[in-house]
Parts: C-alpha cells; structure tokens; sequence
C-alpha cells in the first residue's frame, strides 16, 4: 500500500485527476492531457538540457506550452461547436508529434533538477503529495465555495440556463479547458 500511496506517478495522475474533473463538470471530453503532459515535459526538458534553463523557468515553459494546448482544444470547441471528443483527439495527435519532434523521440534524463519533489520528507510523505492534495483542497474549495465554480457546474448542468440567465458561457468554457490542462 505505502509503495503505491506514495510513488511519484501517483500525484501526477491525482493533479490530472482535478483538472479532467473540472472538464468532465462543464460538460466536455479530453482525450488530449496525456500527449499534452508528455508536450509540456518535452518543453521543459528541452529548456532545461537544451538552452540551459534553470527549473522554475522550465517548469513555466512547461505550463505554458500546456495552457496553449488547452486553449486551442476550448477555443476551436467552443467557436466552431464541435464537440470536444473530436477537438481534443486532434490535440491529441498534434501534441505529441511536436513533442516527438522536440525531443528527436528520444527520452531525456534530466537529472536531479526535480528529485527533490519525490523525496520523502516526513512518514514517507513526498513534497509532491503535499502539493497534490493542495490543489485537490484547492480545486474543492473552488467548486463549493466560489461563484466560478457555481457557474462551471450550471454551465455543465444546463447551459442554456446559464446563457438565460445572462451568463455568456463560452469565456468560462474555454478558460477552463486551457486551465485545466496546466
């Protein structure tokens, strides 16, 4: 149990986790975060490797590249009303040729740049956890306890009420897509 609660793979999938969350809520489809995650870890292992970028930089490189990804998927699904099954499968494809072009498709050890995120600190607990479960409480919090997340959760439930009741969802929609890849 404590191999599997604490290995490094298992906050990753808990961050993707509330970030499919928030697009299933509103409604959507995304095929896309996969390729899209293996984009942003080229990005940064590029920038890290490649031009010698130190982490916090790369790391900002990486989310941003992942934003972008995101906000094409929400802005074609939303202007053109194609559904974002179909939009996030071409994201899909296009994310990882780029990363596969950037990367030569070849892996790259960048070495202890982010070991100390997978590092026990206490009782086996990593650094990553920590920060997983941050944005699990964060992500909550939003969704209960805010106006945005009300909104998000009308817009999934019935968005023609939302539009009724003088809420333009499209902004909210493509916002979160982009968001929720990062």
């Amino acid at each position: 149990f404590r191999r599997v609660l604490f290995r490094s793979a298992f906050e990753e999938l808990m961050v993707l986790a509330v970030g499919m969350t928030f697009i299933l809520i509103i409604g959507g489809i995304d095929l896309s975060v996969g390729s899209v995650l293996a984009l942003a870890a080229s990005a940064v292992s590029v920038a890290i490797l490649g031009w010698g970028w130190g982490v916090v930089p790369a790391a900002l490189l990486g989310m941003t590249c992942a934003a972008v990804a995101g906000t094409i998927t929400g802005s074609i699904t939303v202007a053109w009303r194609i559904p974002s099954f179909i939009v996030s499968l071409g994201v899909l494809e296009m994310a990882r040729g780029v990363a596969y072009q950037m990367t030569g498709s070849r892996t790259a050890y960048i070495g202890d740049a982010f070991a100390w995120l997978s590092n026990p600190v206490a009782f086996g607990i990593s650094p990553s956890f920590i920060i997983a479960l941050l944005i699990i409480f964060i992500a909550q919090a939003v969704l209960t306890r805010t106006v945005f997340g009300r909104y998000l959760i009308g817009i999934g439930t019935n968005e023609e009420a939302v539009r009724l009741a003088g809420i333009n969802p499209k902004p909210y929609k493509i916002m979160e897509i982009g968001r929720a890849h990062v």
